[in-house]
């Protein structure tokens, strides 16, 4: 099944390249006019429903402190996570993409506090000191040449002892090379305690006729 990447990147694997070139590609795609609100359509579309499952999640774990409680949408995208946050109660989030149009369509509608214009390479940090966040979240970016594995560390780096990282993704990508990366980089973090298992939820309609997965890892 097509994800809602397929119509902006089905080029890319056509010419072998590097991790970086790759990124470069998505970014230069997500940038063009247009492809933003294509994204939210294609979405539309597909039944994307992993975003509001993130925040109801979310909203249930931090039921005290909505309001105030400070979130990153990592690969923000045109702003479904932060969407269905602001729903639920959430009033400072912050949004960070790589692509400046991704994030004018964040703008756009009203629901963050702040933006963040960066890639998150391999190995590479995240302008943004430790501890930083009550909860990081991603959704839809756990595909290769979008998040490399090791962003999970810088995730858990930028949550505050006791925060929360909520990570989702489709079940087909479990079964990639790139998937069993992550599951294994999820696993060395949990081994290393950098974190522990919260939960990890399945959800049956993530897209249309395809199931997924939520992450919710508790930051030691």
């Amino acid at each position: 099944m097509e994800s809602i990447y397929s119509h902006l990147r089905k080029e890319h694997h056509k010419v072998p390249c590097s991790q970086e070139t790759h990124i470069d590609l998505c970014i230069e795609d997500y940038n063009k006019p247009g492809n933003a609100r294509k994204f939210e359509e294609n979405a539309r579309v597909m039944l994307y429903r992993a975003p509001m499952y993130c925040a109801k999640l979310l909203a249930e774990i931090l039921t005290d402190t909505l309001k105030n409680a400070k979130i990153l949408d990592v690969a923000a995208g045109p702003g479904q996570v932060g969407s269905e946050l602001y729903k639920v109660g959430f009033r400072n989030v912050h949004a960070l993409d790589g692509s400046w149009a991704m994030l004018e369509a964040c703008r756009q509608k009203k629901v963050y506090s702040d933006y963040l214009c960066c890639i998150i390479e391999e190995y590479g940090a995240v302008p943004v000191d430790d501890g930083f966040y009550d909860a990081v979240v991603t959704s839809g970016a756990v595909l290769e040449h979008h998040l490399p594995a090791s962003s999970q560390s810088e995730f858990a780096r930028i949550t505050r002892p006791g925060g929360y990282c909520v990570i989702s993704y489709s079940s087909d990508v479990t079964v990639t090379e790139y998937g069993k990366a992550w599951q294994a980089e999820s696993k060395r973090l949990e081994e290393t305690d950098i974190w522990k298992v919260h939960c990890k939820v399945v959800i049956p309609d993530y897209y249309k006729n395809l199931s997924g997965f939520v992450d919710i890892f508790k930051v030691l």
